[in-house]
């Protein structure tokens, strides 16, 4: 909570400064870095995890880096997807729609918690799963904005 706190204002502002300049990004676009920057965390737990095996133990600066840069991206995604909640569902069902949200956030820990489960089956990395279900998301993203900028019909442009 504390790295929220203290990230929150300076990913505000650094939104707010692209979007009056020539950066200007979609929600989409700002979801996609989100998914990429936590690809990156798990890019590092892995590194972590290698270092461990290979030493016995790390330190906690690894988990540290971690919770923040994982901390920065649910920054870039999760504000950005409850603002266009908001933005695009009709107004009687804002508060059906918000709680589809978080139902689908549960549904993913849910998920979670089965994940290295399923992995071991198949003999993969959990964590090269990890990163390259993030990193696809945020590419697939990158790849949908302009389809999804038109879905929106002038939505992005509308602040609340």
């Amino acid at each position: 909570p504390l790295l929220i706190v203290a990230f929150a204002p300076a990913v505000s502002l650094l939104w707010t400064r692209l979007d009056l300049g020539r950066f200007k990004s979609t929600s989409a676009t700002k979801m996609g870095v989100g998914m990429f920057i936590l690809g990156l965390g798990f890019v590092v737990m892995y590194f972590g995890q290698s270092a461990a095996k290979a030493t016995g133990t790390v330190g906690p600066m690894w988990l540290a880096a971690v919770y923040a840069i994982h901390t920065l991206g649910e920054l870039c995604l999760s504000p950005i997807g409850l603002s266009m909640v908001t933005k695009l569902s009709p107004a009687r069902m804002v508060s059906l729609m918000m709680g589809l949200w978080f139902l689908s956030s549960a549904a993913a820990n849910k998920l979670a918690g089965s994940l290295e489960g399923i992995v071991e089956t198949y003999h993969l990395s959990v964590y090269a799963v990890l990163v390259a279900s993030s990193i696809g998301a945020a590419i697939v993203l990158f790849g949908l904005t302009g389809v999804l900028k038109k879905w929106t019909h002038g939505a992005e442009d509308v602040t609340h």
